[in-house]
C-alpha cells in the first residue's frame, strides 16, 4: 500500500513593522493610505493578535506592489 504525503508550506508571520518602515510611512499613514483600521495594526506589530490569512494575503501584496495596491484603493 502506498501512502501520499501532502507537504503544507508553513507561512510564518509577515513583520508587519518591517514593512511599513520600508516604506517610510507611520502607522496612521500606513493604515490610512491600505486601509486598515489603525488598532489591527498596533496590534499586529505588538504581536498581541495573530494576522488571518487574508491579511497576510493582502500584507504579501503590499510588499511586493505597494504602488499597484495604493493606486487600486484610490480608483
Amino acid at each position: 500500500m502506498s501512502m501520499m504525503v501532502r507537504r503544507t508550506r508553513t507561512l510564518r508571520p509577515p513583520d508587519v513593522r518591517a514593512i511599513r518602515r520600508r516604506l517610510n510611512l507611520s502607522r496612521v499613514e500606513f493604515a490610512q493610505t491600505y486601509n486598515i483600521p489603525l488598532t489591527m495594526l498596533r496590534t499586529w506589530e505588538d504581536g498581541s493578535r495573530k494576522i488571518e490569512a487574508t491579511s497576510r494575503a493582502y500584507l504579501r501584496l503590499i510588499t511586493r506592489q505597494p504602488k499597484l495596491v495604493r493606486e487600486a484603493l484610490n480608483k
